[in-house]
């Protein structure tokens, strides 16, 4: 997943772009490895730390999503609560999008997910 919101946000400006791709990016990962993106999105597996590598690249990949709420002034607490959030908003669109809940065709569906982003980051900043 990483790899995946990287390649997307890459050369984006800080802020809204680099958010957008980088939801984009998770979107497009759980898309192409459903069943990854339900074990990772599903209950904690590493009470325990007993993967402290696995532990390290989900603080890297939510990094990415963290630095732009930052950006924009938010105070580091009150950023990491508003990424929650917005991941978990855009957890919850991802999943709808997959079950076929919500509608939307594999062609539209990157500017569906970026276009969502953009309304969640405007609405938590």
């Amino acid at each position: 997943m990483e790899r995946r919101v990287q390649q997307q946000a890459a050369g984006k400006p800080a802020g809204e772009q680099l958010l957008a791709a980088a939801g984009v990016g998770l979107f497009l990962f759980a898309r192409d490895n459903p069943n990854l993106f339900a074990l990772m999105a599903g209950p904690r597996i590493n009470l325990r730390g007993a993967f402290p590598g696995l532990e390290a690249a989900m603080a890297k990949t939510m990094a990415m999503f963290h630095r732009p709420f930052v950006n924009v002034g938010l105070e580091p607490e009150l950023a990491r609560v508003r990424t929650a959030l917005f991941l978990s908003a855009l957890q919850g669109i991802t999943i709808q999008i997959l079950h076929g809940r919500l509608h939307v065709s594999r062609a539209k569906a990157k500017e569906f997910v970026a276009q969502t982003c953009r309304m969640l980051f405007k609405g938590l900043r």
